[in-house]
C-alpha cells in the first residue's frame, strides 16, 4: 500500500514539474495586425491608415509589441509604409502567421531540454507580433519578442517587392523551420547578465545563446556565418583579430551588414560560437560549463579572458594581443 501511495505521489510530481515549466505563448497582436492590414490596404487615404493602425493594432498591443517597438524604435509610418509598398509579400505570409499555434509544441519541447541542461532557467513569455523587419527575435528583460514578418517566412514568401539588402536573409534561410531554435536561443538572451559594449564580448554573448542553444535542442545552426567561419577558419581569426579592438568595424561582424572581404554577415556569431564550443568540449563537468557560459558576468574581465583563452581559438593570449595592438597604435606627439 505505502508503495502505491509513493506511485502516486512520484506520478503527480512529475506532472507538476511538466505543468510548472509548459511555456507561456502570446501571438493575439498577429491578429489584430491582420485586422488592421486589411482596413489599412482598403483605402488610399493616408490619414485613415494611420488611424486604422493606431486603434487596431498599436492600441491593442500585448506587452510584446510595446517591447519591440521600443527596442527597435519603430514609428507608426515605418508600419504604414511596410504594409502599403509590400502586397505580395503580406498576401504569401499571412497563412504562416494565422498557423503560428501549430508550432507551439516545437519550441516549448525544445525549451524543455534547455531547461534539463540548465536547471536555473527563469521563465520568459514568448510574444509573436508583426514587426517592420528590424528583427526576427530580440529580447526585453524577461520577454521574447519574434518579429514574425521575418521569422514565420518560408520557401514560398514572395520578396520580389523588397529591397535587396533584404533579400539574402529569406533565399538563404528557411526561418520558419527554425523559429524554435531561435526562440532558444532568444531565451538564452534572456538569462544572460548585462552585455558590455566591446566586440569581442559583443560576439561572446552571441556566441554563448547560439552554442548553447544549438547544444541542448542537438539541432545544427541556421545562420550561414557559423559554417562559413569553419570552412574558413584561419581567414576569419586573422581578420577578426585586426578588428578586435577597435569599435569602427563592429558591423562588419555583428548586428549588420558585412562591407570586408568576407562579405558573409554576423561572423562574430562564429567568433562567439566557436569559443562557446571549444571551451564546452574541454570541460569535463558538461553542466557547469553551460552554466559559466550563460552566467558570464560581462563585467569581469579576467573571466572573459579565462573562458576565450581557454578555448585556443586565438592566436594569442588576449593579453597579449592586446599589447600588441598597443604598440603598434598610433600616437600623438
Amino acid at each position: 500500500m505505502k508503495i502505491f501511495f509513493l506511485l502516486i505521489s512520484l506520478s503527480f510530481t512529475t506532472i507538476s514539474f511538466a505543468q510548472k515549466f509548459d511555456q507561456k505563448f502570446v501571438s493575439t497582436d498577429i491578429d489584430n495586425f491582420w485586422k488592421a492590414y486589411e482596413q489599412i490596404v482598403s483605402t488610399k487615404d493616408s490619414a485613415s491608415q494611420y488611424t486604422f493602425l493606431k486603434e487596431i493594432y498599436l492600441d491593442n498591443a500585448t506587452p510584446g509589441l510595446k517591447g519591440i517597438t521600443e527596442v527597435r524604435d519603430y514609428k507608426e509610418k515605418d508600419f504604414v509604409d511596410m504594409i502599403t509598398k509590400y502586397p505580395k509579400f503580406w498576401r504569401s505570409i499571412k497563412p504562416n502567421t494565422l498557423k503560428v499555434k501549430n508550432l507551439y509544441s516545437t519550441i516549448n519541447s525544445d525549451i524543455k531540454k534547455l531547461k534539463k541542461a540548465y536547471p536555473d532557467l527563469k521563465p520568459s513569455t514568448i510574444y509573436f507580433t508583426v514587426g517592420a523587419f528590424r528583427t526576427n527575435g530580440t529580447i526585453q528583460g524577461n520577454k521574447i519578442l519574434i518579429g514574425s514578418e521575418l521569422s514565420l517566412a518560408d520557401r514560398n514568401t514572395v520578396i520580389d517587392e523588397l529591397p535587396d539588402w533584404r533579400k539574402p536573409f529569406y533565399k538563404t534561410q528557411n526561418p520558419i523551420d527554425e523559429v524554435a531554435l531561435l526562440c532558444t536561443h532568444e531565451y538564452v538572451h534572456t538569462q544572460q547578465k548585462e552585455l558590455v559594449e566591446n566586440l569581442l564580448y559583443m560576439c561572446l554573448y552571441e556566441g554563448v545563446a547560439e552554442f548553447i542553444s544549438c547544444k541542448v535542442t542537438g539541432k545544427k545552426s541556421a545562420s550561414p556565418a557559423i559554417a562559413f567561419g569553419k570552412a574558413n577558419q584561419k581567414i576569419v581569426v586573422d581578420k577578426f583579430v585586426t578588428d578586435m579592438f577597435t569599435m569602427k568595424n563592429n558591423y562588419n561582424w555583428i548586428w549588420g551588414e558585412n562591407r570586408n572581404e568576407l562579405k558573409i554577415r554576423d561572423l562574430g556569431y562564429y567568433i562567439g560560437y566557436e569559443i562557446c564550443e571549444r571551451y564546452y568540449n574541454q570541460s569535463t563537468d558538461k553542466q557547469k560549463a553551460i552554466k559559466e557560459l550563460i552566467e558570464l558576468d560581462y563585467n569581469d574581465d579576467k573571466e572573459v579572458e579565462r573562458i576565450v583563452d581557454g578555448a585556443n581559438l586565438l592566436p594569442k593570449s588576449l593579453e597579449v594581443l592586446y599589447n600588441d595592438y598597443e604598440k603598434h597604435r598610433p600616437k600623438v606627439v
